[in-house]
């Protein structure tokens, strides 16, 4: 998938830490009958594997929109009846996108996810010729492992072979190891430099600079754990050169 193959700075050492997981359905089948129940069950599956983000997470700040006078109905379910609500925005996702995606920090919740989806869910699908996709992003080697614990063989990958060309004016490394957390371009180089600076001079703690760059970024796949440690690891750089 595109937009999350350019993400940088997860290396060997960051094995079963950071993988993405999009559920897909091409528009040419967004009003097939019955697929947008598919979409519910996967978010709702997603959901109970405990992701580290997922699209729209923070039910509470949702504007949706073209909702109209119903979005006031929706605040006021967040506040007084908020598992109502949470079950409400996620009908509107299933019904209103054609993808859904989150990010999982620990291998063994994506193992059981893909195996979970891999039985009834993919039956049904398969049997109403429903047609979504399932694309993980992360290493080659933890995506083959969740693969194979769940009997299936990947048929497909995508590398980013890197950037080329007039390069000396790019961020540095761990700068674009969080902008590109983002494959929407969300995450600003300035925003991520202004973020840094806050944190070396107290203001800010590399955990809520995490949650920061996390919120422009909708679809859900910034690792806040990853973005937190290398936060921490700015700070104190520019701290020692200072």
């Amino acid at each position: 998938m595109t937009h999350s193959s350019q993400r940088r700075g997860l290396d060997p050492s960051g094995a079963c830490k950071e993988l993405c997981i999009i559920g897909m359905i091409p528009r040419s089948a967004f009003k097939k009958r019955g697929i947008k129940s598919a979409m519910c069950q996967l978010a709702r599956k997603m959901l109970a594997h405990a992701p580290d983000n997922f699209i729209f997470r923070d039910f509470t700040e949702i504007t949706i929109p073209n909702l109209g006078a119903s979005q006031k109905l929706l605040k006021w379910l967040h506040k007084y009846r908020p598992g109502a609500a949470n079950h409400v925005v996620l009908w509107i996702l299933a019904h209103t996108r054609s993808g859904l995606s989150a990010v999982y920090t620990d291998i063994d919740a994506v193992k059981e996810l893909i195996e979970d989806l891999a039985g009834d869910w993919r039956g049904r699908n398969k049997k109403k010729r429903w047609p979504v996709s399932i694309v993980l992003s992360g290493l080659p080697e933890d995506i083959h492992a969740c693969c194979q614990q769940a009997g299936l063989v990947e048929h497909t990958y995508l590398h980013s072979l890197d950037v080329f060309g007039t390069v000396e004016n790019l961020p540095s490394e761990d700068e674009l190891s969080l902008i590109t957390m983002c494959g929407h371009g969300l995450v600003a180089s300035a925003r991520v430099k202004h973020l840094v600076e806050r944190i070396r001079k107290g203001k800010l703690t590399p955990q809520k600079a995490a949650a920061d760059i996390a919120k422009p970024c909708v679809c859900g796949i910034v690792n806040k754990q990853r973005a937190e440690a290398i936060f921490a690891r700015l700070a104190s750089n520019a701290d020692s050169e200072g």
